[in-house]
C-alpha cells in the first residue's frame, strides 16, 4: 500500500481545494515532506498517518478516516 500522498489527492479526498491543501502544510497544521530539489518549487508528500492523526483533531470519527484513506 501507498503510505504517501499527494496535496491534490488529499485535496480531492476532502473535497477541498489544493490551496487549502498547502495552507495546512505551511501552517505546519497538517505535516508534509517537501521532495522538491534545491531552487525548485517545492513538492509535497503527506504521510497516511499524519493525514489520519490531522482529521482525527479535526473531530473526524476513525470510521469516517477509514472511509477516506482506507484500511491501514
Amino acid at each position: 500500500m501507498v503510505r504517501t500522498v499527494t496535496p491534490s489527492i488529499v485535496a480531492r479526498w476532502l473535497e477541498v481545494k489544493d490551496e487549502t491543501v498547502c495552507r495546512w502544510i505551511h501552517s505546519r497544521s497538517l505535516p508534509a515532506l517537501n521532495i522538491g530539489t534545491r531552487g525548485k518549487a517545492p513538492r509535497y508528500l503527506i504521510f497516511r498517518k499524519d493525514l489520519a492523526i490531522f482529521l482525527r483533531d479535526r473531530g473526524m470519527t476513525d470510521e469516517r478516516v477509514q472511509d477516506i484513506l482506507g484500511p491501514n
